[in-house]
């Protein structure tokens, strides 16, 4: 999971520095936000514990929303990224954790990338491991 996130986060800050750079450009003030939540929630009928990563850069372009989980997909320039970040992210949510990743717009004009992971495990033979969601969490970062 740690490998998601990261990729998730970096990704994240790439969008925010270039908004903030174009905001700059053109004079005006951009406070760079980025907002992560953990809830539980019902995904298609199911339970599942869902980490969200929000931020308020460009969003993701509707057309670009079926795309942007492809390995080698990227909108960075030549040489700033590999379009491998979320291509490894989907596939260890999707194949290895069997879990759910998407990404969607937000109320801060910007992206939100969703990460579901089952409450229950796939297989029920599994021994829970100790790690239980007590609360919904919020943290928030301004800059």
């Amino acid at each position: 999971m740690e490998q998601v996130f990261v990729n998730i986060l970096l990704n994240a800050r790439h969008e925010l520095d270039e908004r903030g750079e174009g905001a700059e450009r053109e004079g005006k003030r951009f406070e760079k936000k980025l907002v992560c939540r953990v809830s539980r929630e019902k995904v298609e009928e199911e339970d599942y514990v869902v980490f969200e990563f929000a931020d308020n850069a460009y969003g993701v372009p509707d057309e670009l929303k079926t795309r942007i989980f492809e390995p080698f997909f990227t909108t960075k320039e030549t040489g700033e990224g590999t379009g491998l970040g979320l291509s490894i992210a989907y596939g260890i949510v999707t194949r290895a954790l069997d879990g759910k990743i998407w990404v969607e717009d937000n109320e801060m004009g910007g992206a939100s990338f969703k990460v579901a992971m089952p409450v229950t495990p796939a297989n029920a033979g599994v021994p829970d491991a100790g790690y239980k969601m007590q609360d919904a969490g919020r943290l928030g970062w301004t800059g």
